[in-house]
């Protein structure tokens, strides 16, 4: 069974990542997450999927468990669907990655997400998760 972890990065530029670790060793631990392509620049409206360790940076999270194949392929989605396209804040920006890769986990979160710790509050009362750091 692997394991999902969710965070949020709070200060002048709030911030969601995904941290998706695997039980089975055929699959390798990844950091995903979706922001600008050009550091701290929202306005460019070109997006991309990063693989950086945001552990350094973190608030707040949650960590669920999800089985490995659910997690890989739900990884490989997300990041194939974000790969292409813009960013946009509030649209289409890190906590809308983080949503759609719950999703994609088959948890439930609501359509619109706007802030990082609050995906992380909705995601553990939707789902009955009380395991917040």
């Amino acid at each position: 069974m692997g394991q999902l972890s969710i965070i949020s990065v709070t200060g002048a530029v709030p911030h969601s990542a995904c941290k998706l670790e695997f039980n089975d060793i055929k699959y390798k631990d990844d950091w995903l997450g979706f922001g600008p392509s050009t550091h701290r620049s929202p306005a460019t409206r070109v997006g991309k999927v990063f693989h950086d360790d945001e552990s350094y940076r973190m608030n707040h999270g949650i960590r669920i468990h999800v089985t490995d194949t659910v997690l890989a392929k739900a990884g490989e989605k997300v990041a194939r669907q974000y790969s292409t396209g813009s960013y946009v804040v509030c649209v289409r920006d890190c906590v809308s990655f983080s949503a759609d890769l719950i999703r994609a986990c088959r948890l439930n979160v609501p359509l619109v997400n706007m802030t990082p710790y609050g995906l992380i509050l909705i995601l553990a009362v939707w789902n009955k998760y009380e395991e917040l750091w």
